[in-house]
């Protein structure tokens, strides 16, 4: 993981190192959020997606089949957590 250090310009900015910008796609055009944080402070993108309306997003809600089972959803988490950490979970 790369590091640097950086002192603070009297304009208030801060250079983001180009090793740090490139994994994220932080170009000069993008605006950042800068969140104060316990322990430091985190930066964000202030907008990574376009701007949706609730009725674009919520088109892809409506479910016109059966309805599913307290058992059948429980075993289907169940098996979702064997595909992420086949180790890690445990039948009941």
């Amino acid at each position: 993981m790369p590091h640097a250090s950086h002192q603070f310009l009297p304009q208030e900015a801060i250079i983001i190192p180009e090793p740090f910008r490139l994994p994220h796609d932080w170009h000069p055009d993008k605006k950042l959020q800068v969140i104060d944080m316990e322990n430091g402070v985190l930066l964000n993108i202030t907008q990574p997606f376009p701007e949706t309306t609730l009725e674009q997003v919520a088109a892809c809600l409506p479910y016109l089949g059966k309805a599913k089972t307290i058992a059948e959803m429980d075993e289907a988490i169940r098996q979702g957590a064997k595909d992420i950490a086949p180790c890690q979970v445990e039948s009941p």
